[in-house]
This record gives C-alpha cells, sequence and structure tokens, in this order.
C-alpha cells in the first residue's frame, strides 16, 4: 500500500512535470508562430519596398536616358544654328559682292 502511495506521488509529480513541459511547448510554439508571422509581415513589406525602389531605379534611368537624349538634341540644334548662320554669312557677303559687281558694271 505504501509502496503504491510511493509510486502515485512519482506519477503524478510525472504527470505534473509532463503538463508543465507541455504547457511550456504550447508557449514556444506559439511564440514562434508569432514570429514568424512578423518575420513574414516585414518580409513582404521588405518586398514593397524592393518594388518601390525597383520602380525609382526604373524612372532614374528612364529620365537619365532622356536627358541623354535631349543633350544630343541641343546638339544637334546648335549644329544646325551654326550652319545656318554660316549661310546667312554666306548669302550676306554674296550679296554684297553681287552689288558692288552691279554697281561696277552700271558705272
Amino acid at each position: 500500500n505504501s509502496e503504491q502511495q510511493v509510486k502515485i506521488l512519482e506519477l503524478q509529480d510525472k504527470l505534473s512535470k509532463a503538463v508543465k513541459a507541455s504547457t511550456e511547448a504550447t508557449e514556444l510554439l506559439q511564440n514562434v508562430r508569432q514570429a514568424k508571422e512578423r518575420l513574414e509581415r516585414d518580409l513582404e513589406r521588405l518586398r514593397g519596398k524592393t518594388d518601390s525602389s525597383d520602380t525609382l531605379k526604373r524612372r532614374l534611368r528612364e529620365t537619365e536616358e532622356g536627358r541623354k537624349t535631349l543633350e544630343n538634341q541641343v546638339k544637334r540644334l546648335e549644329m544646325v544654328e551654326r550652319r545656318e548662320n554660316k549661310l546667312k554669312d554666306d548669302i550676306q557677303t554674296k550679296s554684297q559682292q553681287i552689288q558692288q559687281m552691279a554697281e561696277k558694271i552700271l558705272v
């Protein structure tokens, strides 16, 4: 009888420890799940920032390409303007020469 009492007490002690360990394991599992959910949310948020960053990089690249295109157009326009000015000068010079020749012919 006394041996049974001791065994019962030992079993109750083991059961109590098992329940305590199970409770701790459940709490740890819950904490792990919560941490996992937080990490998943953080990951999604970071992915969104990455997407945003990629979009900004793409827009910056497009803007830079547009700037280079505009610079090239400006250079071409400057060349055309120089040619136009040269042609105007040539026309004026030729006009003066024609005027002088006409005056010589009339004299």
